[in-house]
């Protein structure tokens, strides 16, 4: 099984309903009924936490209105944070 690689994006989408932190980021929303063999799969992150954690510096994590029950910390990163 090839391993995935993680590259840093600059924008990274969340969504806590829809999306899943082994997702990429780099879409806003996936299509759960496709059948893609691509690791990791195309679609939104799940928590904010994984957002930060894949978004460059100077990026933008795009995050969909809704609760997130998790602690972030965002200072010290050089990111924007958009709700």
């Amino acid at each position: 099984m090839p391993r995935a690689t993680f590259t840093l994006k600059s924008i990274v989408f969340v969504d806590r309903k829809r999306g899943q932190d082994t997702f990429d980021g780099l879409r806003e929303a996936t299509n759960r009924n496709a059948r893609v063999e691509v690791s990791p799969m195309p679609g939104p992150k799940k928590t904010i936490r994984a957002g930060l954690a894949a978004v460059s510096s100077g990026g933008k994590v795009i995050v969909k209105t809704g609760g997130y029950n998790e602690d972030i910390r965002i200072a010290g990163h050089d990111v924007t944070v958009r709700i």
